[in-house]
């Protein structure tokens, strides 16, 4: 049998083994009851701050709905009114075609003469007379009408007022011209106020009246000639026609802007050419 001494010594050592067992079973449950604690509270923060996160999202995404439903009601707004513009442009460039129209009809019969001194107390039909006379067209045409642009001279030219003659068709018109060039042709000289009945061999100018734009389009249409950009450029029924080349047909131009395309698809040519 044991001393007394040893068997308690036995017996505390036991106790201490059973206790420091109880100790760390006990440890590890309240640390897995605080992982657990932790955990779910982690999930409750998280979940919370989903739900912050979702709530602005989705308060931001209505709100951006709104705008954009704002910007396509902007959007349709804007091409209905694009489209009436255009709408609008077209009529415009219909009635500038119209207007372009009348004002060349309303000149298509008319002529010009440059060169003829202002008198004061001038018959201007006389001097229309004394012309057709001495270019062979006998009787004279009708005449709607026959001005000058001015009255007299002002102090700012010295250029006298250019004759306007309104005659009462194109056929007039033509004849006038053709005898005009008749006579060029046979004496070799140019209109002058000799015809006209003035002691006085100056030159007059005899041409078709033109709108203030198709005069325009002339002007660039003779500038494009002298460049060699096209080889003809008369005027009929108080429009403009211009030949790109000898073989070509004559081209009616009508705007501006038809000149200023042959004008880029002559240069294009030229850049393309081979160099010779």
């Amino acid at each position: 049998m044991a001393p007394i001494t040893k068997r308690l010594r036995e017996n505390s050592n036991g106790e201490m083994k059973t206790n420091k067992g109880l100790d760390m079973s006990s440890i590890l449950q309240l640390i897995n009851e605080r992982f657990k604690e932790q955990g779910e509270m982690i999930a409750s923060k998280m979940s919370e701050s989903e739900e912050r996160i979702l709530s602005v999202l989705h308060e931001r995404v209505d709100g951006m709905s709104a705008e954009i439903q704002k910007l396509c009601v902007r959007v349709e707004k804007l091409e209905r009114d694009v489209s009436e513009v255009d709408a609008l442009k077209t009529q415009v460039g219909l009635l500038e075609s119209k207007l372009s129209s009348l004002a060349t009809a309303e000149v298509a019969n008319d002529l010009r003469m440059h060169g003829v001194p202002f008198c004061e107390g001038e018959s201007l039909k006389t001097i229309f007379n004394s012309l057709c006379f001495s270019l062979g067209i006998t009787p004279a045409p009708k005449l709607k009408d026959i001005c000058r642009i001015r009255q007299g001279k002002t102090a700012s030219t010295v250029v006298d007022p250019t004759i306007i003659i309104k005659l009462e068709n194109a056929r007039d018109k033509i004849a006038l011209l053709r005898a005009a060039g008749e006579y060029r042709r046979t004496t070799k000289q140019l209109l002058n106020l000799q015809l006209l009945g003035f002691d006085s061999c100056t030159p007059i100018y005899l041409n078709e009246q033109l709108t203030r734009e198709t005069y325009t389009i002339f002007k660039e249409a003779m500038r494009m000639k002298r460049q060699r950009l096209l080889t003809a450029v008369f005027c009929r029924r108080a429009c403009v026609y211009v030949k790109r080349s000898e073989r070509s047909e004559p081209l009616c131009v009508e705007s501006f802007q038809t000149l200023l395309r042959m004008q880029a698809e002559s240069s294009e040519i030229s850049a393309n050419a081979p160099p010779e």
